[in-house]
């Protein structure tokens, strides 16, 4: 078994916030299929929630994911930065076997637990 896997802090950019310098939604994409990743972790993907274009996007790609807000329990320095709560995406082309929301670290912030089975195997 071969998997090609990824991760990338898109910074918010799967949402409608976009920054002139680092890109859209629409440059994201672009950068993702050139990744061609098996599973693929973006943390920060979004903020509030994902722009349509950025969904529709990843479906286009073969992806299917899970979104998780962060909800930190100790503070939320994403309501400062975007004035939402920013959102990670672990989107995989296999299966999706099971997902788990979890809290870890001492913010004690939801992350994903994510089982996928590859199609070969």
């Amino acid at each position: 078994m071969e998997a090609r896997i990824a991760s990338w802090n898109i910074e918010s950019r799967g949402s409608d916030y976009e920054t002139g310098e680092r890109g859209t939604a629409t440059h994201i994409l672009q950068g993702i299929q050139q990744l061609n990743a098996d599973i693929l972790v973006l943390p920060d993907a979004f903020a509030g929630k994902a722009a349509p274009v950025f969904d529709a996007g990843m479906r286009e790609q073969g992806y299917r994911w899970h979104n998780v807000l962060y909800g930190d329990e100790a503070r939320d320095w994403t309501l400062s930065h975007t004035g939402v709560e920013s959102g990670m995406r672990v989107a995989t082309r296999w299966e999706i076997v099971d997902v788990e929301e979890a809290r870890w670290g001492m913010s004690r912030r939801r992350m994903i637990v994510m089982m996928v089975r590859d199609p070969a195997s």
